[in-house]
Order: structure tokens, then C-alpha cells, then sequence
């Protein structure tokens, strides 16, 4: 059975760049950046190798939600620093395309997320959504974001499998809640970290660690297994509290990486709604710093509340 994880990257490419930094010592610019790219390009034509009806679900997705979604492929023409990594895709990712069902899939979990989510910033500035290979948006991917968007987020189709309609969703909140916390990719701060301290009541590098020995030790009490990376299995797999709680213990861990994860994670776990929230962070923090962290990610989402993940899971597949 697959497994997933949200490391900005996706499963195979998370694994195979693990600690090698090569990519990001490729001669075709500063990768990490972006500089040395076009900084604002006009919006890429779609290929007809996709076929007329892919070219129209994907043009009917982009002007309804005002946003600008290409491939990897078609990101290269512009930005031929892309074809770095669009050159290696066949050999380390996944052969699965965005068909049509994959993208009826994107659409309806983007109605599912507040309007300022994707909507253009101050500067007119729109969300791009680059289809394949990777999923990412983050501090994690910094060194191998090589299109030319600053307000971009990169999904694969890995995670928009029809059998699995509530993982997509929460992959798009985990990346959304980089996008919406720093507004753009590239940015390794955000203004909200001072709220997350006050939150936590410390500074994160401190309540990290203990944070971080509490979730292990948790984990060898309970006999579970915290995968590194933040690896878990389609979230529609869980079927026992210890599956669960083994997907919430490895999910807050991967969360204490920095606070850009932290924040992530959070919207993650809001997506899946009240209850899952505070089993996960309330036997660490407590009830109030839970509900506080709570009202926190509920202001992003405009007070918009999700019922439990189980009955998201089955609204999608009727």
C-alpha cells in the first residue's frame, strides 16, 4: 500500500533527494530563490497533447477559481530551468497523468476551501497550480522550486486518485496552509510564527523539543511506529485508533520540524475536523492551548468548521 507524506515533495522524489543537495548545485540558476528567472511571465498555453476535453476541464477549473494551472511540461517552455527536474521525471516519479477524473477530483476539494486561499494577492499575482511530478509548497522544497511562480503549488497525481478523495483534500490543505501563511513559496518566515509561540507559550525551538520527546515517547508507550519524514497511508485506510493515532503521532511529529511545518500540519488537521484535532494536540498542549491553537486555524479557514474525516470520506464517495 502506498504511503504519503508532505515533506513540499513528493513520496519518491522526498525519498530519493533525502540529505543530497545536488539539485540545488545544478547549473541553471539560483534554485532556491529564483533568481536568475523571468520573475513574471504570461500565462502558458495549453498543449493539445493532453487531449480537447483534459484542455477544457483544466481551463474550466482555472477560470473558476481565478487561478492559472499548467504542467511541468508546459512551465518548461517559459522557464527552461524547469527541465532540470522535468527531464528526470520519467525515471523518478510516477507514470500516472492528471486524467479527467483527477481533476474533477482537484475541483471539488477546491470548493471546499475558503476563496483567499487561491484568489490573487495585493499585486494581481494569481496561485498557479503546476500538475506533476511532485506535491509542494514549502520550506522543505525551496531548493528544487525551479518554475518561475511565486504563488505556486506543485500537486501530483499520486495524491488525486479517485480511491482516495479525502487525501486529496488533505494534501491541499497541508499546502495551502504554506501558501496562505507566507504567501509564496519561496518565503522561509511568515508573521504568524509570533502567534504561534504565544500560543504555545515559549519559543518553538524550545517547546519543539519537548514537544518533539513527548510524541516519541507516546509512540513507544502506545507500541506504535513514528515513520521519519512524516510518512503515513491514505488517510481513507484508517480503520482502528491505533491506526489513527499512529497517522496523528507521526503527522505532529513531522509538525516540530520548524514552524512552517508546524502551521501546516495544523491545517491538515483541521481539514479533518474538530475531533481528530484535539486527540491530536490536546494530550500535549492541553485543552486550552488546544482550543486557542483550534480558533487559530479556524480564522483562516473563515470560521468554517469540518465534520469528522469518516463522514467527509463518505459524502465523497456517493
Amino acid at each position: 500500500m502506498q504511503t504519503f507524506g508532505l515533506l513540499g515533495l513528493s513520496v519518491s522524489a522526498s525519498l530519493l533527494f533525502k540529505g543530497d543537495s545536488s539539485l540545488g548545485n545544478a547549473p541553471v540558476s539560483n534554485l532556491s530563490s529564483g533568481h536568475g528567472l523571468t520573475e513574471t511571465l504570461p500565462a502558458i498555453p495549453y498543449p493539445s497533447k493532453d487531449g480537447d476535453q483534459i484542455t477544457k476541464i483544466r481551463e474550466k477549473i482555472a477560470d473558476e477559481f481565478g487561478i492559472e494551472i499548467q504542467t511541468l511540461d508546459e512551465v518548461s517552455i517559459a522557464a527552461p530551468a524547469a527541465r532540470v527536474l522535468n527531464g528526470l521525471e520519467g525515471l523518478l516519479f510516477s507514470s500516472q497523468n492528471w486524467d479527467e477524473q483527477s481533476l474533477n477530483l482537484l475541483e471539488y476539494n477546491l470548493k471546499n476551501f475558503p476563496k483567499k486561499f487561491y484568489q490573487q494577492d495585493k499585486n494581481g499575482e494569481k496561485v498557479h497550480i503546476i500538475l506533476d511530478p511532485t506535491s509542494h509548497c514549502g520550506p522543505n522544497a525551496k531548493d528544487f522550486i525551479i518554475t518561475p511562480y511565486p504563488r505556486e503549488i506543485m500537486l501530483s497525481p499520486l495524491f488525486f486518485n479517485p480511491e482516495h478523495p479525502l487525501t486529496a483534500g488533505w494534501v491541499l490543505a497541508h499546502e495551502f496552509g504554506h501558501l496562505v501563511t507566507t504567501d509564496s513559496c519561496r518565503q522561509t518566515d511568515s508573521p504568524y510564527f509570533d502567534k504561534i509561540e504565544a500560543i504555545l507559550g515559549g519559543n518553538f525551538d524550545q517547546v519543539k523539543q519537548d514537544l518533539s520527546g513527548k510524541i516519541q515517547t507516546k509512540a513507544e508507550q502506545s507500541n506504535l511506529n513514528i515513520t521519519e519524514g512524516g510518512f503515513v497511508l491514505p488517510i481513507e485506510s484508517i480503520k482502528t485508533p491505533e491506526q489513527e493515532e499512529a497517522v496523528r503521532l507521526t503527522r505532529l511529529k513531522y509538525g516540530t520540524s520548524n514552524q512552517e511545518e508546524f502551521i501546516a500540519v495544523m491545517f491538515e488537521s483541521y481539514f479533518l475536523g474538530k475531533d481528530y484535532f484535539f486527540r491530536t494536540y490536546e494530550p500535549f498542549l492541553g485543552k486550552e492551548k488546544t482550543q486557542n491553537l483550534y480558533n487559530f486555524a479556524k480564522t483562516f479557514y473563515n470560521g468554517k468548521e469540518y465534520p469528522g474525516y469518516h463522514v467527509i470520506a463518505d459524502l465523497l464517495k456517493r
